[in-house]
């Protein structure tokens, strides 16, 4: 009977297919190395988590509701627009002063946001004042909305004179620089003032034969509101300033 056939080398078993080690430099092993264990993958996993989540876009913060508490910053923030507003002539004087008292003492988002609220664009028929005025016998008025200068000087002989500026429109430089300037040159007239109240307002000067009156209202002084200087040189008159709630609306 003939020889069977050698079978030749008996075939590789998993055993034998299996590195050694890490050190055996084949390209097998190598590969067979880099394998994640179940260990490896859930370091792995932890690792690819970490990445996706630093790569997600972050929201700006949670959405405030009515009733959520506000910062100096959001104030300030309110403040500004509202004296912008102003200075372009979407607010009177005595609004913004009003607005600007509300907005430094608002406590939550509504509270704040109604500070802001119902601004209108600036209005038509807007008288608009010069910076010098002269009056001769005769008197002299500005009340309701009108346009009030930086700097504002009235030169008066046998005349009395009255400003409210309770709804007066800001110019934008006196909004700007927190200041209005009236100088008030007169002989024989009576200068009456209507501010605001919470606006300071401070008088210097000399009238003969004539009354100083300074009336403000006891309220506390609203940030951001422009301050009046009043300089006076007068012969035979009476000056009055009073706040609006003291004057009478």
């Amino acid at each position: 009977m003939p020889d069977s056939p050698d079978p030749g080398p008996a075939p590789a078993t998993s055993d034998d297919a299996a590195p050694v080690g890490p050190g055996d430099g084949d390209g097998t092993a190598a590969a067979a190395g880099t394998s994640p264990s179940p260990s490896t993958g859930t370091g792995t996993g932890t690792g690819t988590g970490t990445a996706f989540s630093l790569g997600k876009a972050k929201s700006a913060g949670p959405r405030r509701g009515p009733s959520a508490p506000i910062t100096d910053a959001d104030r300030q923030a309110t403040a500004d627009q509202l004296r912008a507003a102003c200075g372009d002539g979407r607010l009177t004087l005595d609004e913004f002063s009003e607005r600007v008292g509300k907005a430094w003492a608002a406590q939550t988002a509504q509270e704040l946001a109604r500070a802001g609220a119902g601004i209108v664009p600036p209005r038509v028929g807007v008288q608009r004042s010069s910076s010098t005025i002269f009056n001769i016998l005769g008197d002299g008025r500005r009340l309701g909305r009108w346009r009030m200068p930086r700097r504002t000087v009235i030169v008066n002989v046998l005349g009395d004179w009255t400003l409210d500026l309770r709804g007066a429109l800001m110019d934008e430089q006196a909004v700007t620089d927190g200041v209005l300037d009236i100088l008030y040159i007169s002989l024989i007239g009576d200068l009456t003032i209507s501010v605001p109240d919470g606006m300071e307002v401070g008088m210097s000067g000399l009238v003969v034969l004539g009354d100083q009156h300074l009336e403000l209202a006891v309220v506390s002084e609203r940030p951001g509101t422009p301050r009046l200087r009043l300089r006076l040189a007068g012969l035979i008159g009476d000056v009055r300033v009073s706040s609006g709630s003291l004057a009478g609306r």
